[in-house]
């Protein structure tokens, strides 16, 4: 079999580059995923980076003798970067008749997928929280806080602090949110002094109670069993929706409450190598010769771990 020509070659380079400005453009319009609004954000330099919880700032007590001083607590963990990636074949004869426009379907449903998985996985460490590492795609550690106990747990505590809770058995309600918020307005610091005044801004839901969740938070009033309004609304516009297609299953029940607005977050996102693409193009490579096919792909690094379990409540029902 006889090598391409020389404006074949430059034809396959021209399709890569085309494809890649395709898939990055495409990646772009999708922006970020709304679920990573529950992490804190960190850089990377390591395939494992090593965290520690803060703690919290002590509050104002009157200065008689020393100031009262926080300091870092003595709970480290440890979140692995993992690789993440995926990709499509191409075949010459797409490039050489000029049949890109067929290709675009499947580069932006590449590009949707890179987009959309880090939200996937952001779902993996919530349903992690309750079960542990039993979530059956990618290791997401295993799903323990830096306490030692299920991120979602009704016995959280820190250094001879009070034991707390972040977790309800509740279904989606008026009822069920106001259990959701009480229990978050009783949070304390972890020596159980103060209260963390925190704030509900977001509800995560899946596609079977996005529904609820928009009745409950867009209705001026209450529908009362006889099909009357009886009273207005008081969780009318209180919190953003987030719907999430992963919460479906043995899990479309599951919803979560969370603070957002906090200094801390319930996740941290740690940033390796973000989205980049790769391609095979190259006539000598076994596919190309063997088959006349050219292979795209995408690939990234990152990993999500849990972290401060205060800023989320989670009913598993």
């Amino acid at each position: 079999m006889m090598g391409p020509t020389i404006a074949q070659r430059a034809l396959y380079a021209e399709a890569e580059i085309g494809v890649t400005i395709e898939f990055m453009h495409r990646l772009e319009a999708n922006g970020p995923d709304p679920l990573l609004v529950l992490a804190n954000e960190v850089p990377s330099r390591a395939a494992i980076e090593r965290h520690f919880f803060l703690g919290d700032v002590p509050g104002f007590a009157p200065w008689r003798t020393d100031r009262v001083m926080g300091s870092l607590m003595a709970h480290r963990f440890t979140i692995e970067n993992q690789d993440f990636a995926s990709g499509i074949e191409i075949h010459k004869n797409e490039i050489e008749d000029d049949q890109l426009g067929l290709v675009a379907p499947r580069i932006a449903d590449l590009a949707n997928k890179a987009a959309r998985h880090k939200g996937d996985y952001m779902i993996r460490a919530l349903l992690q929280g309750f079960t542990g590492n039993t979530y059956p795609v990618e290791d997401v550690g295993d799903g323990k806080s830096f306490d030692g106990v299920l991120f979602f747990s009704t016995a959280h505590t820190l250094e001879g602090g009070p034991a707390q809770s972040n977790k309800i058995t509740t279904a989606l309600s008026e009822a069920g949110l106001e259990e959701a918020e009480i229990k978050m307005a009783n949070l304390k610091t972890w020596d159980g002094k103060d209260p963390l005044d925190l704030t509900p801004t977001h509800l995560i839901v899946g596609p079977k109670l996005a529904n609820t969740a928009r009745k409950l938070l867009n209705a001026n009033t209450i529908v009362n069993a006889a099909g009357t309004a009886s009273s207005s609304n008081v969780y009318a516009g209180r919190y953003q929706i987030i719907e999430s297609k992963r919460l479906t299953g043995a899990y479309d029940d599951y919803w979560f409450l969370a603070a957002l607005g906090h200094a801390t977050k319930p996740f941290i996102f740690q940033n390796r190598a973000p989205i980049t693409t790769a391609a095979s193009v190259d006539w000598s490579s076994d596919d190309m010769f063997k088959r006349g096919m050219m292979k795209f792909g995408a690939q990234g690094r990152y990993g999500i771990g849990p972290y401060d379990w205060r800023t989320v409540i989670g009913s598993a029902v």
